[in-house]
């Protein structure tokens, strides 16, 4: 009697015991999945920051901070206070162009500085998850697109090339994909001639309206 009495209330601390290790864990893992699920998410691996930033890259950057970063430039060329260099990206089987202009700085004539980087390499997003291969209708909803300032011819398509004067211009094919971007200080706009070997960029003063 006494033994069967001993042993059921063994069996009841046992099973008190399997309840309190089946709750804890529970509680855990729950305030676990709550802590991850507000976690801002990862800054892309290659960002877009409009005037400011193009993957390592930022704008003002001097030429020997570029060179540092990026290596040795597939093609440059210099004149008139101006640097043009041309890097090629790849990822796997991607391959892409990066165009960097660099002029002199006006109170320091023997140093050159970022000014403008171009590229149609696809990995490069900003916050919004837009870049090379986003449609217009999605781009127009973060950035202000101006009217077209130049159009010109790459790989047999024409493209259209629209600031946003923010320091970020994007270039759209016929369907309104992005094809290539550039990001630059935001007192340059697009001219005419602006060129996928060339994105030339005039200085605006802020004092001026700009010239349509």
């Amino acid at each position: 009697m006494m033994r069967g009495y001993w042993l059921s209330r063994l069996a009841y601390a046992v099973l008190l015991l399997c309840m309190a290790c089946s709750d804890g864990p529970s509680t855990e893992s729950s305030v676990t999945r709550d802590s991850e699920s507000s976690l801002s998410p990862p800054e892309p691996s290659y960002p877009i920051v409009a005037g400011e930033r193009l993957g390592t890259l930022r704008i003002l950057d001097r030429m020997d901070t570029v060179s540092q970063k990026l290596g040795p430039a597939v093609f440059s060329d210099s004149g008139a206070g101006t640097t043009v260099s041309r890097y090629e990206l790849k990822d796997g089987g991607n391959e892409a162009d990066l165009i960097l202009i660099l002029t002199f700085e006006p109170q320091d004539s023997m140093r050159k500085d970022l000014q403008v980087a171009r590229t149609t390499f696809t990995r490069y997003r900003d916050s919004f998850g837009l870049g090379v291969g986003s449609g217009r209708d999605s781009i127009a909803s973060h950035y202000a697109l101006e009217s077209p300032a130049a159009v010109f011819v790459s790989g047999g398509d024409s493209l259209w090339v629209h600031d946003t004067g923010e320091g970020l211009t994007f270039e759209l094919d016929a369907n309104g994909i992005c094809r290539g971007l550039a990001v630059h200080t935001t007192n340059r706009k697009p001219t005419v001639h602006y060129r996928a070997d060339y994105p030339e960029m005039a200085t605006i003063d802020p004092a001026e309206p700009a010239i349509e």
